[in-house]
């Protein structure tokens, strides 16, 4: 994961380096960087003593923290978020319910329905998204190095990169790891995509 991570943040970098808002930092300078802080990029937050010292060692005015937050499959919080939505949409479905029959049997019923269908739904359909599909979940926070505010945020979710594996041979699109890097690269974009946009509104 570590690779993977590295990998990622070059991506970001190059995608950053592309655009018109951003001046990026080398991978290679951040690295260097984060060594004479000591910092271990092992998912932990950084300290606001860190992300003060990124600052004037790279002379930035604020960094772009991204983890890694799924990678081949879907993690338990998603799991979690998702099968929660669906909670909140069996009790919304339950007033409604309500609103028609003066029934708490009936209430209790579509509720208990709704959670049902939607653990079954997501519990057995996230074994098979991730047997199918390469997922990439993306965390994003860039962070002011001089008050430690996040300026912006983001999640980027991407299932797979279609269009990227249709380029490439036959034999490597059946190759997971091949699959993940390209989906990744997807997820990137995205994340680019919002921050770019978000960066212009805020130019104009």
């Amino acid at each position: 994961m570590d690779r993977v991570a590295g990998e990622i943040g070059d991506v970001i970098q190059v995608g950053l380096a592309d655009g018109y808002f951003f001046d990026a930092v080398p991978p290679q300078e951040v690295r260097e960087a984060l060594t004479s802080l000591s910092v271990q990029v092992n998912g932990q937050a950084l300290t606001a003593a860190q992300i003060e010292g990124l600052g004037e060692i790279l002379n930035a005015q604020a960094i772009l923290i991204t983890k890694v937050a799924g990678y081949g499959k879907i993690k338990r919080k998603w799991l979690i978020y998702l099968i929660g939505s669906g909670v909140v949409e069996g009790a919304i479905d339950g007033v409604l319910a309500a609103a028609v029959v003066n029934s708490p049997w009936v209430v209790a019923g579509v509720v208990a329905e709704e959670v049902l269908q939607e653990a079954v739904t997501w519990g057995g359909g996230v074994f098979l998204f991730n047997r199918v599909f390469t997922p990439v979940i993306l965390e994003t926070e860039l962070v002011s190095t001089t008050d430690r505010k996040v300026i912006w945020s983001d999640t980027a979710f991407a299932r797979m990169n279609r269009k990227a594996l249709k380029k490439l041979p036959e034999a490597e699109r059946k190759k997971k790891e091949v699959r993940l890097q390209v989906t990744a690269q997807r997820a990137v974009e995205h994340l680019l995509k919002d921050l770019n946009k978000t960066a212009f509104r805020n130019v104009e």
